[in-house]
C-alpha cells in the first residue's frame, strides 16, 4: 500500500504483505448443565517496509532518539482467549471473558518511532464479568435482550469513528502496526437491544500511553429497511495530568449513518458527523470532524469485491492565543470498519499521524469479506 500527505504531517510509503489469521473460537469446549466454556486463537503477523518516512528524514526512534534512516521490520503476536456462559435462569445468563496476548516488535521498529527490536510484551489483554437477561423472548424472539458487564473490555461505536481502541501498543508492547490489543483498562457497558433498537451506556478509561482518558456515553442505534442511523453524546470526565492531551472539559454530539440505501442497486452510504465543545482552564473548545463514504458491491463477481470512495475532513486549530481550540480530538478512533475502509489509524500506521485541520480522499477496492488488518488496493490522499 502507499501512502502521500501534503502539508506539516509524517509521510510514509509502506510495502506492507501483512497476514491475520481470524479468531478460531472452539465453542463449548466443555458443557456441563448449564455451562458452557469456549476457546479461541487470534494470530498475526506483518513484515514492513518504509522508505522515505518523514519525506525522506528517516524514522527517529523515540526511545532513543536516534534516526534509524528507512526501516524494514516485522511484527508478530498471539492473542487466546477463554470464555464462559452460565445459565442461572432459562432467561438469564452469567458470561465472562479472559484473554491474554503476546506481542513484539521485531527489526528497526515501526515507521513512527513508537516500537523497536526490544519492544515484546506478555500481558492480560481482556478480563471482564457480565450478566444478559431475555425480556419477552430477547431480542430473537421479538423482545429485548439487557446485558450489564464490566472490567478490562473493548467497547465500540459505530465503526469506530470516535469509539473502539482502548489500548496504544507502543514502545513497551510492540506490535504497534497490528494493534492486538483494543480493550479498555476498565470498563463498565449496559446494552438493551431489540431486533431494530441497539441503546448502549458507557464509561471507560484507556491505558496511559494512550493518555489514561476517562470517557462516559451514550449512544442509541435503528436499523430498518432503509439502512442504519445512530446517535452519540458523551463527554471526557477525567484525564491524567501527567499526559499532554488537552482533553479536559470535552464533551460531543454525533450523528451517523451506516448501510443506506439507494435507488441504484447495491450503492450503500455512510457517513458520521462530530462537533467537539466544552471549556476548561485552557480555554474554550469548538471542533468538528466528519466522513461521508459511498460503497458499491458487485455481489455477481467473483469474491463479492467491494468498491468506496471516502471523503473526511477534520477541523484544526489556526490560532493558538485566541483562546478557543478548534482542533478536532479523534480520541479512541479505530479500525471498527476494517481496513479500505479508512480508518484514522489507517494512516496513521503509515506514519501520517495528523487528525486536526484535515482534508483527506479515499479509494479502495476489497472483497467484503475481508479481515479488518489487510488493505488490499488502498490508495490515501491527505491534504492539510
Amino acid at each position: 500500500m502507499s501512502r502521500i500527505a501534503i502539508g506539516s504531517c509524517v509521510l510514509a510509503v509502506s510495502l506492507v504483505p501483512f497476514s491475520q489469521l481470524p479468531a478460531f473460537a472452539v465453542d463449548d469446549i466443555y458443557v456441563n448443565g448449564n455451562l458452557s466454556v469456549n476457546m479461541g486463537v487470534e494470530v498475526g503477523a506483518a513484515v514492513v517496509a518504509s522508505p522515505g518516512a518523514n519525506y525522506g528524514f528517516g524514522r527517529v526512534d523515540l526511545t532513543s532518539g536516534d534516526n534509524t534512516g528507512d526501516t524494514v521490520f516485522g511484527e508478530v503476536y498471539v492473542r487466546p482467549t477463554l470464555g464462559f456462559n452460565l445459565k442461572v435462569t432459562p432467561e438469564s445468563t452469567l458470561h465472562g471473558l479472559v484473554a491474554g496476548v503476546g506481542q513484539a516488535t521485531l527489526g528497526e521498529g515501526d515507521q513512527a518511532g513508537y516500537t523497536n527490536s526490544g519492544s515484546r510484551r506478555i500481558d492480560l489483554d481482556q478480563l471482564y464479568f457480565g450478566f444478559r437477561h431475555d425480556a419477552a423472548g430477547g431480542k430473537e424472539g421479538g423482545g429485548w435482550t439487557y446485558d450489564l458487564s464490566a472490567g478490562r473490555q473493548k467497547v465500540q461505536v459505530g465503526d469506530g469513528f470516535l469509539i473502539w481502541d482502548g489500548h496504544f501498543d507502543s514502545t513497551r508492547d510492540g506490535a504497534y502496526f497490528g494493534a492486538p490489543r483494543t480493550a479498555f483498562d476498565l470498563a463498565v457497558v449496559a446494552k438493551a437491544e431489540s431486533a431494530n433498537w441497539a441503546i448502549q451506556g458507557f464509561a471507560m478509561e484507556n491505558d496511559a500511553d494512550g493518555g489514561k482518558t476517562g470517557f462516559a456515553g451514550g449512544d442509541v442505534v435503528y436499523t430498518g429497511d432503509f439502512g442504519t442511523i445512530g446517535f452519540l453524546t458523551g463527554a471526557v470526565v477525567g484525564t491524567d495530568a501527567a499526559n499532554s492531551l488537552d482533553r479536559a472539559g470535552l464533551k460531543l454530539v454525533s450523528a451517523r449513518v451506516r448501510n443506506i440505501k439507494t435507488p441504484v442497486d447495491n450503492l450503500s452510504l455512510n457517513g458520521e458527523f462530530t462537533y467537539q465543545f466544552g471549556s476548561s482552564g485552557e480555554g474554550d473548545r469548538e471542533a468538528y470532524g466528519w466522513f461521508a463514504q459511498a460503497v458499491y458491491a458487485l455481489q455477481d463477481v467473483a469474491w463479492s469485491p467491494v468498491l468506496s470512495y471516502r471523503y473526511s475532513r477534520f477541523s484544526g486549530d489556526s490560532n493558538g492565543n485566541d483562546g478557543v481550540n478548534n482542533a478536532f480530538d479523534p480520541l479512541f478512533y479505530g479500525a471498527g470498519g476494517g481496513w479500505g475502509t479508512w480508518f484514522q489509524g489507517e494512516v496513521r500506521t503509515a506514519s501520517i499521524y495528523c487528525s486536526t485541520r484535515t482534508r483527506l480522499h479515499m479509494k479502495s477496492s476489497l472483497p467484503s469479506s475481508q479481515p479488518r488488518r489487510s488493505a488490499p488496493g488502498s490508495f490515501t490522499i491527505t491534504t492539510t
